[in-house]
């Protein structure tokens, strides 16, 4: 971006003002797309916020999450809505639900998970778990209904990087 100083009419130099080039808008505006995309190379239903609800059944689902922090403090309270996986394909459904700004400090935290009314996996409705995170800057928490992959029809898995949970 190109500065300038401009002059007033009695020769004294005024305020300084900022002329925006062709170039640093398509500069920024590069940036922005490229900024936009950067995720986009990973599985689409990848986030890069601290606690993602992955649906691997071949059913929406609905439910809520609860997180008490070691302080017994709620960390996170929320309902979610989640696509099938089959359906994520359609622009306006996604297949997992994310949050950030989980993690306050070290420790245990328990994760409970209760389906809503009508919605099962195998028949189970509900999940606890007790995690344990030890770098809250890095430590992600993966919540999975209905993984062929897993024993548990909802499961629960703690890594530093999501391609610690790829099959």
């Amino acid at each position: 971006m190109q500065q300038r100083t401009d002059t007033g009419s009695n020769g004294e130099h005024g305020i300084e003002t900022s002329r925006v080039t062709r170039r640093s808008t398509l500069i920024g505006v590069g940036t922005m797309a490229a900024t936009g995309l950067a995720g986009c190379s990973a599985r689409a239903n990848e986030r890069l916020e601290d606690v993602a609800v992955f649906n691997e059944t071949d059913e929406p689902i609905d439910g809520t999450i609860d997180i008490i922090g070691p302080d017994d403090e709620i960390a996170l309270s929320d309902a979610f809505d989640v696509a099938s996986h089959d359906e994520e394909a359609d622009v306006d459904s996604n297949a997992s639900a994310s949050y950030e700004g989980v993690w306050g400090t070290i420790g245990d935290y328990d994760v409970s998970v209760q389906l809503a009314d009508g919605f099962d996996i195998d028949g189970k409705t509900r999940a606890n778990e007790t995690v344990t995170i030890e770098d809250t800057d890095s430590a992600l928490l993966a919540v999975v209904l209905g993984s062929d992959d897993r024993d548990d029809e909802i499961g629960f898995a703690v890594g530093e990087r999501w391609t610690d949970f790829e099959r």
